[in-house]
């Protein structure tokens, strides 16, 4: 792969990590692409409120945490649903989510006032 591919394959694939570590759930693994060489890692993703946090930490204006915050609570109504639906048969794994997802809406309407 050349170059200037990788680097357009690098700047996609941060994009897609960054919405994907927000994404949370069963599957927390991301996949990282090295830019210097050809060599890909896996490593564990940050939880909604890890992520909240980096997010928080590196200044971010105050529409990229608003937009965050909407992103969140579209994730929390599809959780609410399926919590709904299972009810006891529902999984530890939504419940920590829904935990996760609204701490991190916390964190971030902290951070904006």
């Amino acid at each position: 792969m050349s170059n200037q591919n990788r680097t357009k394959v690098t700047g996609i694939h941060n994009a897609i990590v960054s919405i994907g570590a927000v994404e949370g759930g069963i599957n927390n693994k991301v996949t990282n692409v090295n830019s210097d060489s050809n060599s890909i890692t896996n490593t564990e993703k940050p939880s909604a409120t890890e992520h909240a946090s980096l997010i928080l930490a590196k200044g971010v204006s105050k529409e990229v945490v608003e937009k965050l915050v909407v992103i969140h609570h579209r994730y929390l109504e599809q959780l609410y649903l399926q919590e709904a639906e299972l009810g006891l048969n529902c999984p530890p794994h939504i419940k920590l989510e829904i935990e996760d997802r609204e701490e991190a809406i916390r964190l971030l309407q902290k951070s904006t006032g």
